[in-house]
């Protein structure tokens, strides 16, 4: 509906002016001042007029016309209000809706367009945490905005599964095992091998302090800069230190019994992953590994040298000039060796992204501690010469915590996140039962997964990623709060009413019964729902789509309230406008929350 009207205002501003306009419509703050506002203030320069004057011609070549869905136009001050005829209003919002289905909402616009979203990318030498936990939500809820709005989406997770944190895992496997496995011990492999990266870094401690005590010196009262130097000397000397070293460089020479290890440790962790991923309604469709990518970018830090952006030292080392009053600095790419460095590697694997699949956009997801990092790779790619670099962008998110001593990991240092997960279903399981729904045992287990993970993901997606916050797992699964499970309740309302009153011929309901307010705001809310996805999608922010959809919720079970109780008494003719908008809000709402990746359940 707005469309048609800003289409109509468009030509009859090209008639009027014999320019070319572009329009975007406003919803008055003030529901009395019309259902929807033109300001005109933008003409002004263009036409030399006062905005006033402009909204007073605009109004008479629209009267002029005499379009009929309009029922008045009302200039107030610089502003032009239109009051549309409730009846064409809403059959032709509710229409569209039944028309689209679960199409509501989608843009065409960039359909040729391909964009590559790489999250989650975690190391391969211990199980998720509640960081990848909020990546992975959040990596899942922009892809499926991007790819409801007309891209083709490619969803990318690149895996860390080399470097000395993984020849730790190894190391400790190794010397403490026992040739104990997954399958000996029933632990998920990605637990496993953690368990061992923790025992590394136990030992590693108590070498440690038998090294400091050896000295016969009080660590604790030195100043740091001697601390360091004493820590910096035990590393140099530790016998587990020296092992993980001496196994990576024997794993970069490709050591038959190194890389046979590294592979098992690898399918381990990788399974262990793909499991909790699953649990969290999540999948890729690409997996890059960096023990195929890391050493890539050697030939474009050379190549920079030729293009004059990158210079070599007398050491042999390369390195590329960036503007000095933005990055300080110039950054290494080559070390003296020859070796990349982790920038350089992403130079290459950045090459490679848009060259495998001819992206046209990259959207990177990873945490603000990573934020300079990103800055000086893409402006590294600019000065390379790549073409798209404009196109590459870093999705920053903060830092997710949880109340103190809640729900520790097993490995007592971080939040696991399939024990999240696990809590957050059991939760939801207390709370189904206290409601005393009539399910079975394996209906309330699905039904406890559905609403456990809707609470988890709608509490985080409501956040701006750049926000930080404190998840709350009580406060996300009121039923009756700002949440996922309130907005799957309603939801679930929805559908029970519907499937009360049994399926009934809708076209030719009579809008016009629907006079009251309630009835109007949950229309315009409903009508809203394509530019709150695409004003979504141009900001990377879900929060968006989950303040809509708790307003959609609150705005239908307001206009339920008024006829709960005595919409099936009512006549058919009177049930059928009724009808016909719950139904067309159960639509938007199920779209809302499949592109927060959570599931619109028809019972709770």
């Amino acid at each position: 509906m707005r469309k048609n009207l800003e289409q109509a205002i468009i030509s009859t501003l090209n008639e009027k002016f014999n320019q070319e306009f572009q329009i975007k419509l406003d919803v008055p703050e003030r529901p009395e001042h019309g259902d929807f506002t033109l300001p005109c203030f933008i003409f002004s320069k263009i036409l030399k007029k006062a905005p006033v004057m402009i909204a007073v011609e605009i109004k008479k070549a629209l009267d002029d016309k005499k379009i009929d869905y309009i029922e008045e136009i009302v200039t107030i001050g610089a502003y032009l209000n239109f009051k549309l005829k409730k009846g064409f209003y809403f059959s032709k919002v509710i229409n569209e809706i039944f028309n689209l289905n679960e199409k509501y909402g989608e843009n065409i616009l960039d359909q040729d367009k391909t964009i590559m979203i790489e999250f989650s990318s975690p190391n391969t030498n211990k199980p998720l945490h509640l960081g990848h936990i909020r990546n992975n939500i959040l990596g899942d809820s922009i892809s499926k905005i991007y790819d409801f709005s007309g891209y083709n989406v490619i969803k990318t997770n690149l895996l860390n599964d080399r470097g000395i944190h993984i020849c730790k895992s190894i190391v400790a496997w190794q010397k403490f095992g026992n040739n104990e496995t997954p399958e000996s011990t029933g632990m998920k492999g990605d637990h496993f091998v953690g368990k061992y990266y923790v025992t590394f870094e136990k030992k590693l401690k108590e070498e440690q302090d038998i090294f400091i005590k050896a000295l016969n010196i009080d660590f604790s009262t030195l100043e740091e800069k001697e601390q360091e130097k004493i820590l910096e000397d035990f590393s140099k000397k530790s016998e587990l230190m020296n092992l993980a070293r001496e196994m990576l460089v024997k794993w970069e020479n490709s050591d038959e019994e190194v890389i046979n290890n590294w592979k098992k440790m690898n399918e381990w962790v990788i399974s262990g992953f793909k499991e909790s991923y699953e649990n969290l309604g999540i999948d890729f469709d690409k997996y890059y590994f960096e023990s195929n990518t890391y050493k890539l970018g050697k030939d474009y830090a050379l190549g920079g040298i030729d293009k004059g952006v990158c210079y070599q030292k007398e050491d042999g080392s390369v390195w590329i000039k960036l503007p000095e009053k933005k990055f300080g600095n110039d950054k290494l790419l080559l070390r003296k060796d020859g070796t990349s460095v982790y920038m350089t590697q992403d130079i290459g694997t950045t090459f490679l992204k848009f060259s495998d699949f001819k992206l046209d956009k990259a959207v990177w997801v990873v945490a603000s501690e990573q934020d300079y990092h990103f800055q000086v790779l893409f402006k590294i790619m600019e000065l390379l010469g790549f073409e798209k670099a404009s196109e590459c962008h870093h999705l920053s998110y903060g830092m997710i915590y949880l109340p103190e001593g809640r729900m520790k990991s097993r490995e007592g240092k971080v939040v696991d996140a399939d024990d999240l997960v696990n809590e957050m279903r059991e939760k939801a399981k207390e709370e189904i039962v206290k409601r005393n729904r009539p399910f079975n045992e394996d209906e309330l287990d699905e039904i406890s997964k559905i609403v456990g993970l809707g609470a988890l993901k709608f509490y985080i997606l409501q956040y701006n990623a750049k926000t930080d916050f404190v998840f709350d797992p009580n406060a996300s699964i009121d039923f009756n709060g700002k949440t996922g499970p309130y907005i799957q309740y309603t939801h679930a309302r929805i559908s029970s009413l519907l499937k009360t009153l049994g399926e009934l011929e809708l076209n030719d309901s009579d809008y016009s019964k629907l006079k009251s307010q309630e009835d109007f705001d949950l229309l315009k809310l409903l009508e809203q729902f394509p530019k709150i996805v695409e004003k979504s999608c141009d900001n990377y922010n879900t929060s968006v789509i989950a303040e809509y959809l708790y307003d959609t919720a609150s705005s239908f079970n307001s206009f339920y309230s008024k006829s709960d109780n005595r919409i099936k008494d009512m006549s058919l003719e009177d049930q059928k406008p009724r009808i016909a908008i719950a139904k067309a809000c159960k639509i938007v709402i199920k779209n809302g929350l499949a592109l927060l990746g959570i599931t619109a359940p028809d019972r709770m």
